[in-house]
Parts: structure tokens; C-alpha cells; sequence
């Protein structure tokens, strides 16, 4: 729903920006929106097989309690879903690959390890911000 809203704030941006030329206004809007709706698409698919075949894994669950964790200590890291629900200044597309990235880290770091309390938060911290920061 929030992307619904989204392309509509987007399209009539793009539209006054164009004078209201519809043909130029619907060419440009394909072209900056297409990027951001293949990755929520992506994105759903990609939510319904973890939420169908993950969420009772125990790497899984140990991924979201630390993501949890995460969210609470530092004001600047977001989880994948909150990047897409809670950040609409950051493009579907940005918060995919971010979110992406942030999971391989953390389904690492959480395979190693039996109990999440014994990771370093502030070192997993770290490895995040180096991890989105290329």
C-alpha cells in the first residue's frame, strides 16, 4: 500500500515538473519508478518464501532477535523491513540491496553462534555499517 502512495505522490511530482504533459510526464515517470517497483516486487516474493519456508528455523529466529537488538541500540541501523516500511526516503531499491546485504551478515553471524547475547553488538554494529557502506 505504501508504494501505492507512493506512486502517486511520485507521478504527480513528475507531472507538474513536465507542465502537464502527459506523454513526456508517463515516459519519465516508467523510467524513475521502474527500478523501485521491480524491488518491491522482488521483495514480496522474497517475503513470501521466508516467511513460508524461515521463520521457524532457528538461525532465522535468532536473526530477528538480533535485528531486534540492533534496532534498539543504534537509532541508524534498520532492518530490512523497516527500511521498506518505516523509510520512505530511501528508494525499494536501495533498501533491497541494503537489506540484503544486512541479511548475509547477520544469517552468518547467527549460524556461528548458539546464544545472539554473546556476539559483540557493537563489533556486528560495525561489520554492518562497513557492509552497506560499499
Amino acid at each position: 500500500m505504501n508504494c501505492s502512495f507512493e506512486d502517486c505522490l511520485v507521478f504527480d511530482n513528475i507531472l507538474e515538473e513536465h507542465s502537464g504533459d502527459w506523454g513526456s510526464a508517463m515516459i519519465a515517470y516508467q523510467e524513475r519508478r521502474k527500478p523501485d517497483t521491480d524491488a518491491i516486487a522482488g521483495l514480496a516474493i522474497e517475503n513470501f518464501y521466508e516467511m513460508r519456508d524461515h521463520v521457524a528455523n532457528a538461525t532465522f529466529v535468532k536473526k530477528r532477535k538480533l535485528e531486534m537488538k540492533l534496532e534498539q541500540a543504534y537509532t541508524d541501523y534498520y532492518s530490512k523491513y523497516s527500511l521498506v516500511t518505516f523509510r520512505p526516503d530511501i528508494p525499494y531499491s536501495s533498501a533491497r540491496k541494503r537489506g540484503i546485504k544486512q541479511d548475509e551478515l547477520l544469517l552468518e553471524l547467527c549460524s556461528d553462534v548458539d546464544d545472539i547475547d554473546a556476539l559483540d553488538l557493537k563489533a556486528v554494529h560495525r561489520k554492518l555499517q562497513d557492509a552497506v557502506a560499499d
